[in-house]
């Protein structure tokens, strides 16, 4: 399966000075966030990075899960059962 998520680095350091970061940023503190608690979800943070994401879909039951490209944008990650 193949997922595009929003760019984010692992840590939060590393996106500092970045419009792109500080607007993804806001928009998933403000919209993802609170929408993944009202379902009961995990909540991975205003942004998790490859790490945090690729574990998610370990966690899922994939057996494989990798960052198949990225631009300053996405993350297009791939997964496989």
């Amino acid at each position: 399966m193949f997922a595009v998520e929003p760019f984010a680095h692992d840590a939060l350091e590393a996106g500092v000075g970045s419009p792109v970061a500080q607007t993804y940023f806001a928009a998933s503190s403000c919209l993802c966030v609170p929408h993944s608690i009202s379902q009961g979800g995990e909540a991975l943070g205003a942004q998790a990075g490859p790490a945090r994401l690729l574990q998610a879909f370990r966690d899922a039951g994939f057996s494989e899960a990798r960052v198949a490209a990225e631009t300053p944008y996405n993350l297009l990650i791939e997964a496989r059962a």
